[in-house]
């Protein structure tokens, strides 16, 4: 470790370590991982066994290094050994490994192994020398992002005296809650979000656009919260999903009302039937517009009240500023389809794209227009959400359109 990592270590108690396992190592322990994922608790190979009762939101498998040679390099890494060699202050021993496998609305509760503090999880600096004689390294085998339910960490908290006063939910900290900008399919989270979906009035609304054969690819929940939301650079929802026909829609429903101060959704108009732009940066998809002569002047600020919907088009161009006010902006989008179109990347089974229909029956009959169609491909450097995607571009994308000051 260097001593700007010792520094971060300390002062937060945990550091990140990026590209550190070999990509053919990450593909040989998923390989694994997808069998045991299938497989009866009494077909493990031993000493393999559950840390925890199955459910269907979490799968929690003991002593996963005996279960294939191919764990094994990951407790033999040299930049890991380095960190675990210098934040135990001396000779140290692998102490248990497990894997864990999380669903929708599955979570690990905040713990801290003991609180009261523990002495044997106790940290200290000694003469210099850190000593933190539990030390836990995480190994995401999937790309996991905020909204996936990637690993979360209280900074700081590895220095704490007092027990915590929050409950164990994620959404019960406010150190947690405070990061969280997207949720990914809350229409399989709860019945509210399934019913908007589902909502006869807007599938009226949908059918007028696209016909009356009406499919879903896709749902989430922007949340942009008061003082630092994050904004969305401009970029075309195509570029992502390119289909065989653009008839693909997105209606995003407010939750809280929407202006220019918190963020509101920005549209150029006419776009949808303009050129699909370049979204790709180092020859690698960049998740927006990476045009070098871009324009935004034309931008159309969508502001609306809550309760109220806005419906762009798969090929508009469109984006959102940070919210600089003290107040949130939530905003539900669903993606709704023509149910002759099929999806190019990714190709879904036949059972799982007639899962997506929300009105009509689905057909093998599709419509092939002819579309503009650029692939994302090859994928991003950096996964897991749009706001992931673009923290690769060099520069923002607003050329005209700035963030309004609150009054």
């Amino acid at each position: 470790m260097d001593a700007q990592q010792q520094y971060l270590f300390d002062l937060q108690g945990y550091i990140a370590l990026k590209g550190v396992v070999p990509a053919a190592v990450v593909a040989a322990c998923n390989q694994v991982l997808d069998r045991f994922e299938t497989m009866d608790e009494a077909d493990y190979p031993p000493p393999l066994c559950l840390g925890d009762q199955r459910t269907q939101q979490n799968l929690y498998i003991s002593n996963i290094l005996e279960g294939d040679e191919v764990f094994r390099p990951l407790i033999d890494i040299p930049a890991v050994l380095d960190v675990v060699a210098t934040v135990t202050g001396g000779p140290y021993r692998l102490n248990h490994t497990y894997a864990i496998y999380r669903w929708g609305g599955g979570y690990t509760g905040l713990h801290m192994h003991g609180t009261p503090i523990i002495p044997k999880c106790q940290y200290h600096c000694r003469n210099g020398q850190m000593v933190s004689t539990l030390t836990k390294a995480v190994f995401p085998l999937l790309d996991c992002a905020e909204e996936d339910g990637c690993f979360a960490v209280i900074p700081g908290a590895h220095k704490s005296n007092f027990p915590r006063p929050w409950g164990p939910h994620p959404d019960e900290n406010p150190a947690l809650q405070a990061k969280l900008r997207r949720l990914k399919s809350p229409v399989a989270q709860h019945e509210i979000y399934r019913s908007t979906l589902h909502h006869e009035r807007i599938l009226d609304i949908i059918s007028q656009l696209i016909g009356p054969r009406i499919r879903t690819n896709g749902d989430k929940l922007n949340m942009k919260s008061g003082g630092f939301g994050s904004p969305v650079e401009w970029h075309q929802d195509w570029a992502f999903y390119p289909h065989t026909n653009d008839d693909l829609l997105a209606v995003g429903v407010c939750i809280d009302d929407m202006n220019e101060t918190n963020g509101c959704l920005l549209v150029i108009p006419k776009s949808h039937k303009g050129p699909i732009y370049n979204h790709h940066l180092d020859g690698h998809f960049a998740g927006a517009v990476t045009t070098t002569d871009f324009d935004d002047s034309a931008a159309e600020k969508i502001e609306l009240k809550a309760g109220g919907i806005s419906i762009h088009h798969v090929r508009a161009l469109h984006a959102s500023l940070p919210n600089l006010s003290p107040y949130p902006r939530r905003l539900l989008l669903l993606q709704y389809c023509a149910g002759d179109s099929w999806p190019l990347v990714p190709a879904p089974d036949w059972e799982g794209y007639c899962r997506t229909f929300v009105r009509g029956e689905p057909s093998r009959h599709i419509r092939v227009a002819d579309v503009p169609v650029s692939m994302p491909m090859p994928g991003a450097k950096v996964g897991g959400s749009i706001y992931s995607t673009q923290t690769v571009l060099r520069h923002s994308t607003f050329g005209s359109v700035k963030a309004a000051q609150p009054a």
